[in-house]
């Protein structure tokens, strides 16, 4: 199972996954986090189509959500929420993250972002394993 861990701020998202997902417990020293932002998807006409630029706005937020989660093949997300986001993009990332069948589950915001929530993540497993690190 795929974990991903996001923090879902007012300019972006901040995301989180194990470089080589299943080896925690082979070699704990490398547990590496891979990690990055994406700023929100924004349209960029200037001049409206089809959809109302706020619904558009909606629907690339949607997109991009799910384009995250399938990227990471994400089965599993830990997932903060920053003060001040948006509620109707955080609605948009709730349906797409509800749409992508992931698990779901909602930490607190960490001071090191989703690099943070992910190290954690895994220093809790790796102390709550009845299996010691490195056997």
């Amino acid at each position: 199972m795929n974990t991903i861990a996001l923090q879902i701020g007012k300019k972006g998202i901040g995301w989180a996954v194990m470089a080589t997902p299943g080896e925690y417990f082979d070699e704990p020293e490398k547990n590496d986090v891979r990690s990055g932002f994406w700023p929100w998807r924004e349209t960029l006409r200037q001049h409206r189509d089809r959809l109302p630029l706020d619904m558009e706005n909606r629907v690339l937020t949607y997109q991009q959500m799910l384009d995250l989660l399938n990227t990471a093949d994400a089965e599993e997300v830990l997932m903060a929420v920053e003060e001040g986001v948006d509620r109707i993009r955080l609605g948009c990332v709730w349906v797409a993250l509800d749409h992508s069948d992931a698990f779901v589950r909602e930490v607190e915001v960490h001071p090191d972002g989703a690099a943070g929530i992910m190290r954690d993540e895994i220093a809790e497993v790796l102390a709550n394993s009845p299996r010691p690190p490195g056997t």
